[in-house]
């Protein structure tokens, strides 16, 4: 009987001392742990995830939406475009070397940011009960060559412009009054700027980094000339709130790559009515198609086109036979619009087939 006593005290002890142990864990969890373990989450995502995690995820008390987000997270993440930028308008500018100097001063994506690089929006405690939930606020980031921004809702920025002068950002004119142009909510990061004054047309990047800033658009670096309209108006503008562009095939007419040219005869750019695109190149000595699947749009002098997904076909020598690899992909590709059935990029130009 003392010796079942005996072993019942001891089981009710040891139940007591691993339940009150495992409080003890869920307290140190609560309260010295979780906090910081999902702002390490949030860390690792943002340097491995694409813009929309972090839109998703990022405070926004503007209406400001995620396509919004986007054109300035690629402007700085995504080096096609601005390879593109590059080739398009600053190649001959004077202002960079090199293709790889562009890169060093506008490319974001070398740097990984740590979580002393992140203010977060913190909702509520981490309690026994309750978890604190958390938003990115502001993601202090760096270029290639040191150049700080900052990604996240800024406010009230101010452009002072000269007179009887034009100023689009983004492709979007603004409303300008007694030569200062205001925006109250705007994604930091890198924006790009067309600037039309005393009848010429300039072309620009600028890096919006704080709320209240205040940008002299004549002082920028990155101002160049792009084009001088004719005063009569005789000329198109080059801000233009939506270029025409023919509906139908594009047939590859130019390449401009080194080595691994397409098939000037096979390749082509399909753009449909609904606002869908297929893009197909061919490479005649491997025998292989590739095939991309997505939407386009018409932004200013650019086309731009969006991939989701892509099947690249492949012909094996052996069994003579074709085998399709399919795949997702989330992808960017930007062509200048030369005329209603021209377009180009650094890469290759394309023509309207009728």
């Amino acid at each position: 009987m003392n010796e079942n006593k005996s072993i019942l005290i001891t089981i009710g002890i040891t139940l007591f001392l691993f339940s009150f142990i495992v409080f003890l864990v869920y307290l140190v969890y609560c309260y010295a742990y979780y906090d910081e373990y999902q702002k390490s989450i949030y860390v690792d995502k943002f340097n491995t995830a694409n813009s929309k995690y972090v839109y998703d995820n990022l405070f926004n008390d503007s209406n400001l939406t995620y396509d919004d987000f986007d054109i300035s997270y690629n402007l700085m993440y995504d080096k096609n475009n601005l390879k593109n930028i590059y080739y398009l308008y600053y190649k001959d500018s004077g202002l960079f070397n090199k293709l790889e100097d562009f890169f060093k001063t506008y490319y974001y994506g070398i740097s990984k940011v740590e979580i002393n690089d992140i203010d977060f929006q913190e909702y509520g405690q981490t309690n026994l009960f309750r978890r604190k939930s958390l938003d990115y606020k502001y993601i202090k980031v760096k270029s290639m060559d040191g150049y700080n921004s900052v990604l996240g809702l800024l406010h009230n920025v101010k452009f002072n412009v000269e007179d009887f002068s034009e100023l689009a950002i983004d492709n979007k004119i603004l409303e300008c009054n007694n030569n200062i142009c205001i925006i109250d909510n705007i994604f930091g990061g890198l924006h790009t700027i067309n600037y039309k004054s005393n009848g010429i047309n300039y072309y620009g990047i600028v890096n919006i980094n704080k709320d209240n800033q205040n940008v002299e658009v004549t002082n920028l670096d990155s101002l160049i000339r792009i084009e001088k309209t004719n005063i009569d108006n005789k000329e198109d503008d080059v801000i233009t709130k939506d270029a025409s562009l023919n509906i139908g095939t594009y047939k590859l007419n130019e390449c401009y790559l080194d080595s691994s040219c397409p098939s000037k005869i096979k390749s082509y750019i399909n753009l449909y009515e609904d606002g869908t695109v297929d893009y197909y190149t061919y490479l005649t000595l491997d025998i292989a198609g590739d095939t991309y699947n997505g939407t386009y749009v018409i932004s200013g002098n650019f086309l731009i086109l969006k991939f989701k997904s892509h099947v690249y076909r492949v012909h094996d020598y052996d069994t003579k036979q074709y085998t399709d690899i399919e795949g997702r992909v989330d992808m960017e590709m930007r062509f200048k619009i030369e005329n209603s059935s021209t377009i180009k990029n650094d890469s290759y130009q394309f023509k309207y087939s009728v």
